[in-house]
């Protein structure tokens, strides 16, 4: 549309109201962590030497970037093809060692200042994760991403010492979508953002990641967003699936903690490997890793497999074994071939459970942790409600038969198996195993260890830490299954039965079989002058039962404890 010009006769165009569109800002990559208040100085947080560094002071921006160069190399796979090259062609293969960077932050917030650091490229793994805290991403992620708009759920699961499950979605979905364990801690999730302005997607863990558009001035307004994101205070209702467990930050609390945790694996190394374990701080691609290495401990250790507590105890000088040593000096690498994939602290590896009084404490990625009232009450009430077993008509019985049922420090689980089966005249099924088809083709099982006539399926374990008893637990629960679902499992009972064939066969190939007839029993042997109490099992133990018993209430099969 033109404007008429009376004076020139002549047509004039419409100027335009509107201002050009500003162009968009290019998306980057952020990873970002949140240094502690205690961390010391920039350069003392780094775990490798940096090729160069470069103070930055400009356009109000504060921080040190700290540039690192991998090593130049032959990559390990080459040397499967290296002997079908020429050597010109071979060198063409060294890599040329590649740039990554630690840029360290310092950003006003309100009154105070908080120190940030961006990982750039793989840089990550050259910061100590001593110095940062562990549930920054995860906490302002939970904060500011749409729960209703979930992609990915990690988590780590008592039932199992270091199990850790990722749960995704192709589309995104609700969080009750992801079934989420009820005795899980939630570690790392994966959502859609509420507000754009803080990227498409986020990802919470130990660091804030996402793909935003940001330029480099607003790094100090984005990092303080992220921050008073994180520290809002999370719905306690509507995030129960993440918060399950405390984080402790009283200092005394820690350095107490602590202070057991080294004592027990100075004194007892035994007791240590029953309640201390080795675990993957993450969830871990193990098909993308090689090689485990401990280094810090005077000789380099390599692992084929991920390294056990009690190997490493076993091969340094317990008198040099103290926090520091366990924070700073002692690291546990993962390395694809050359290329070392994941770096973590030995202390951030450690999984612990310590009881102080009526309270209970767990360790995990390198944070202390007290276990909620109401979270321990629910399990503590699942155990409890689980029904006792006794090997003895109106709970007595004869002296010899008490004998036959005694478990000590010595005692063999075969010697006692047959003991115990011989004092109740049942079937011994200790050792006995049994090919299986219902849920894998090929595959077998241990039935159980014991099989009375009165319809007891019993399975026995002295107790030595939670990964036995949560062996037992799962084995108990495959071959209730195996014997709801599967004739040919119950045949080949019948057919090792020995002497017991005639009665073991009436129970089980009666036409009018319910396997609700047969209770499984889990026999937890102390193996001391004590006998075993339920308070005796540490916390990890109590979660794998109480979600057991909740699997068996599935299958509508009884469920009973025996305390040897």
């Amino acid at each position: 549309m033109a404007l008429h010009n009376p004076e020139k006769g002549k047509s004039m165009p419409r100027v335009s109201d509107e201002r050009p569109k500003e162009p968009k800002k290019p998306v980057s990559k952020l990873t970002l962590f949140l240094l502690k208040t205690t961390a010391p100085k920039d350069e003392e947080c780094l775990t490798d030497k940096p090729f160069k560094s470069i103070q930055v002071h400009k356009r109000g921006i504060k921080g040190t970037i700290y540039i690192f160069r991998s090593a130049i190399k032959k990559p390990l796979w080459l040397k499967l093809i290296e002997p079908l090259l020429d050597e010109e062609t071979g060198r063409a293969f060294i890599s040329s060692g590649r740039l990554s960077a630690l840029f360290f932050l310092t950003v006003p917030v309100g009154n105070a200042t908080q120190r940030f650091v961006l990982a750039l490229g793989h840089g990550a793994h050259r910061l100590d994760d001593s110095t940062y805290e562990t549930d920054f991403g995860r906490d302002a992620c939970l904060s500011l991403a749409d729960t209703t708009k979930m992609n990915s759920i990690d988590e780590q699961q008592f039932k199992d010492q270091g199990l850790k499950v990722r749960t995704q979605a192709t589309n995104s979905l609700g969080a009750a979508s992801f079934a989420i364990d009820p005795y899980s801690i939630v570690t790392r999730i994966t959502a859609d953002a509420k507000d754009a302005d803080y990227g498409k997607r986020l990802t919470g863990s130990e660091s804030f990641v996402t793909n935003a558009r940001v330029v480099a001035d607003d790094l100090p307004s984005y990092c303080e967003k992220v921050f008073r994101s994180y520290r809002k205070r999370l719905d306690r209702v509507a995030f129960e699936w993440a918060n399950r467990v405390t984080r402790i930050t009283d200092s005394e609390i820690i350095t107490s903690l602590d202070q057991k945790l080294i004592s027990l694996m100075k004194e007892d190394r035994a007791a240590a490997t029953e309640s201390i374990f080795f675990t993957a701080p993450r969830v871990v691609d193990w098909d993308d890793t090689e090689q485990y290495v401990i280094t810090g401990t005077g000789e380099k250790q390599a692992y084929d497999d991920f390294p056990e507590l009690s190997s490493f105890l076993g091969s340094v000088d317990l008198d040099d074994l103290d926090l520091e040593y366990l924070r700073k000096g002692c690291r546990l690498h993962v390395f694809d071939g050359d290329d070392r994939r994941y770096s973590w602290s030995l202390y951030r590896c450690l999984s612990a459970e310590v009881h102080e009084g009526q309270k209970i404490y767990v360790l995990s990625n390198g944070n202390w942790h007290h276990v909620h009232k109401d979270f321990l009450k629910r399990v503590n009430g699942k155990v409890e409600d689980i029904p006792q077993f006794c090997p003895y008509n109106d709970g007595k019985a004869p002296k010899t038969n008490r004998v036959a049922f005694e478990y000590g420090r010595n005692t063999k689980e075969e010697a006692f198996n047959q003991r115990a089966a011989a004092a109740l005249k049942a079937a011994l099924y200790d050792r006995k195993l049994h090919n299986y088809s219902y849920i894998s083709k090929g595959s077998t099982v241990e039935p159980c260890d014991i099989f009375t006539r009165q319809g007891h399926f019993i399975h026995v374990k002295r107790y030595k830490g939670s990964a036995p008893l949560s062996h037992l637990f799962f084995q108990g629960i495959v071959a209730s299954e195996c014997l709801q679902g599967d004739p040919n499992f119950r045949k080949s009972m019948c057919e090792k039965a020995g002497d017991c064939e005639s009665w073991v066969s009436r129970l089980l190939l009666n036409e009018k079989f319910q396997a609700q007839d047969i209770t499984t029993v889990f026999g937890i042997a102390a193996g001391a002058a004590e006998k075993m109490t339920m308070d005796k099992l540490p916390i990890f133990s109590r979660i794998s039962l109480a979600q057991t018993a909740d699997g068996f209430r599935g299958l509508g099969m009884p469920l009973q404890v025996w305390l040897i």
